[in-house]
């Protein structure tokens, strides 16, 4: 039930958790022990044994409906006396898909991290659908959650033996299923990580308002708190384009997939890279948002981002708009983690799962 992807042998250059001897280690323990409890522990965990909750601040999940159709994930509960049990005994879980899809196919979520290896650990059993994943933007394939007995804490995917740096992992709901399963459920649980994870506070992010953008064409920016950067921006002219400057070797698209949207061309440094269809669902009523339209891994160093809107789209969709949230960035060596600055943005941010 396992699908492993391998790359070419890479040797890391460094270790992103040095210490300088055994009473380092020490204190570390006794600090997350004597933090049983505190919201956001999860994230700091991950530091010391690799495994990073769905609850991590990593985790980029899709966010709800902005006209009142609700989430797009759900959070579940396996508190003691549930069987099987999460890791942390929670979980986040969803069957939000839709027909007919075209490039876009459900609630999605993207889990960044700087390392080799990353291992997705969720449910199968026999309401569960097939999945879509991708590395670094890169072809997606599929992994069939379906099985006749309920599993927890299965090692759904297994991606190994990337170069060392950033990278990112994106799964997605799907409406296709084994014949004999009941629904199109997926379940994310646990990340197990060959590295560290990668908060947004560890990269460069550009939202909907941010004086970094340059709009070419006719465009609207508003804020919603439907979004991930509080806000998008929206054109349906041709030609209409975004463009980004950053450093790093990890680039990213958030965005809303919607029934009036699109196709965009995706360029880096003036050269195209690929093509987004925006187009998910009918009627349009922004049922999908804070979606990752886009994944790619770059030469380190700094580049450009423009988007462009073609004035086309596919055979479903009622219109040519495309709707931008956010650009993110990550470095491959955004420099070693220590507790407490891995601790420093927790401070207002609290879990909302169950425990």
């Amino acid at each position: 039930m396992t699908r492993r992807e391998t790359a070419p042998k890479f040797v890391p250059q460094r270790n992103f958790f040095e210490f300088s001897g055994p009473g380092d280690i020490a204190r570390l323990v006794a600090f997350l022990i004597a933090f049983v409890g505190v919201p956001g522990l999860a994230d700091a965990q991950s530091l010391v044994s690799g495994l990073i909750n769905d609850s991590d601040s990593s985790i980029i999940f899709t966010t709800f409906g902005s006209e009142g159709t609700g989430p797009t994930w759900n959070i579940g509960d396996t508190s003691p006396g549930s069987q099987p049990r999460d890791y942390l005994n929670d979980e986040h879980y969803s069957n939000f898909t839709t027909t007919p899809v075209f490039q876009v196919l459900g609630a999605a979520a993207v889990v960044n991290f700087i390392g080799t290896d990353i291992t997705w650990i969720g449910k199968i059993g026999p309401n569960f659908g097939i999945a879509s994943y991708s590395v670094d933007g890169g072809a997606p394939m599929t992994f069939d959650a379906y099985t006749a007995n309920l599993i927890a804490q299965n090692n759904n995917v297994v991606v190994a033996n990337l170069p060392n740096g950033a990278h990112s992992l994106k799964i997605e709901v799907t409406p296709f299923k084994n014949a004999a399963s009941s629904d199109f459920y997926q379940v994310i649980d646990a990340f197990n990580i060959t590295g560290s994870p990668l908060p947004l506070y560890r990269g460069t992010v550009a939202g909907y308002n941010s004086p970094q953008l340059s709009l070419s064409g006719p465009w609207t920016c508003a804020p919603d708190p439907s979004d991930l950067s509080g806000g998008h921006c929206y054109t349906n002219a041709t030609n209409a384009s975004i463009s980004w400057t950053f450093t790093g070797s990890l680039i990213e698209v958030f965005g809303r997939p919607n029934a009036e949207n699109g196709i965009f061309n995706v360029f880096i440094d003036g050269t195209r890279v690929g093509q987004v269809d925006g187009h998910f669902g009918t009627p349009d009523i922004d049922q999908l948002n804070g979606y990752g339209f886009f994944q790619a891994k770059v030469a380190s160093g700094t580049h450009t981002i423009t988007l462009v809107n073609t004035g086309m789209s596919d055979t479903g969709a009622i219109g040519t708009f495309i709707q931008i949230d956010m650009f993110v960035a990550f470095p491959d060596d955004p420099g070693v983690e220590t507790v407490a600055r891995y601790l420093e943005p927790l401070a207002d941010r609290h879990v909302t799962a169950p425990r």
